[in-house]
C-alpha cells in the first residue's frame, strides 16, 4: 500500500501517523501506552493498521527488568501490552481491515507468538474475517498485505 499523506497525531511520547490514498487508509502507532480518543478517532476505517503490541504482561512482571522499569512499561505513558492491543484491535475493527501488524515488540518481554495468538483471539469475537495477523520483526521485512479489493501491496509509508 502506498501511502501519500501522513500526518503524526498530537499526542505525547506518541509515533501515531495516519497516511490516507483515496482507496486506503494505514495507521501506524508505536510507543502510545494508552489510546486517548484522538487515537481512536484515527483508528477509524481502516484497511491496514499498525499498532504495538510491546508486552506480554506475564513475561514483563516474571522477566528480568527491575520493578520500577516494569511499571514504567506497563504505565499509561509507557507501552501497550498484547492485552490493551488486542482489545484496541478488537475495537476498531471494521469491514475494512484487511491486516494488522504488531509492532515494538518486546525481545525480553514478548515474543510474536504471544502477541499474534492475543490479536487473532481478540478479532475472532468480532464479526470481521478474514484479517490476516503478524508480528513485525525489529530485523527484517513484513508484508505485503492485501488492499480492500484483494490486491496485494508493499507497503511505504511517507513519514
Amino acid at each position: 500500500m502506498n501511502a501519500r499523506r501522513s500526518a503524526p497525531l498530537t499526542e505525547p511520547r506518541s509515533c501515531a501517523h495516519p497516511a490516507r490514498k483515496p482507496e486506503r487508509r494505514t495507521v501506524a502507532s508505536t510507543a502510545v501506552g494508552s489510546a486517548s480518543g484522538a487515537l481512536r478517532r484515527a483508528f477509524t476505517g481502516l484497511d491496514l493498521l499498525l499498532l504495538e503490541s510491546n508486552h506480554d504482561e506475564a513475561l514483563l512482571r516474571s522477566g528480568p527488568y527491575p520493578p520500577f522499569l516494569q511499571d514504567r512499561i506497563a504505565s499509561r505513558t509507557g507501552h501497550l501490552s498484547n492485552r490493551q492491543s488486542s482489545g484496541l484491535a478488537r475495537e476498531l475493527a471494521g469491514p475494512s481491515l484487511r491486516a494488522l501488524v504488531l509492532l515494538h515488540l518486546s525481545e525480553v518481554n514478548n515474543t510474536p507468538e504471544h502477541a499474534t495468538h492475543a490479536a487473532t483471539m481478540s478479532l475472532a469475537g468480532t464479526r470481521v474475517r478474514g484479517v490476516a495477523v503478524a508480528a513485525a520483526a525489529q530485523d527484517r521485512v513484513v508484508g505485503p498485505f492485501g488492499d480492500a479489493r484483494g490486491g496485494a501491496r508493499q507497503l511505504r509509508l511517507a513519514l
